[in-house]
């Protein structure tokens, strides 16, 4: 399928994992509330070619967000990027909760 697939595979309180799979090869995100912020990994694993890591920790979700917004699996999977987006949401507030 032309879109893909995309998968929550894992999910807990501080950390998630999604992914998507496509014609080009798979895309793999990490996520993880830590103290200073929200650690996150990206990797993309193409059918031909190198494979590629990205390791970046946001101090605030705003940071985050434009990132996010700045990354093109925003077109090429678009149910990825608004998973990747609302599981970061719920990282930040289940943190913030914890926090009070």
């Amino acid at each position: 399928d032309a879109m893909g697939t995309a998968t929550n595979g894992t999910a807990s309180k501080s950390a998630r994992t999604l992914s998507a799979a496509g014609r080009r090869g798979e895309i793999r995100f990490f996520l993880q509330r830590v103290a200073g912020g929200l650690y996150v990994e990206r990797e993309e694993i193409p059918r031909r070619g190198l494979r590629t890591q990205q390791s970046v920790q946001f101090a605030d979700a705003e940071h985050f967000k434009r990132w996010c917004d700045n990354d093109p699996i925003r077109f090429e999977h678009p149910h990825l990027h608004v998973s990747l987006k609302r599981d970061a949401d719920e990282l930040w507030r289940n943190s913030d909760a914890n926090d009070t």
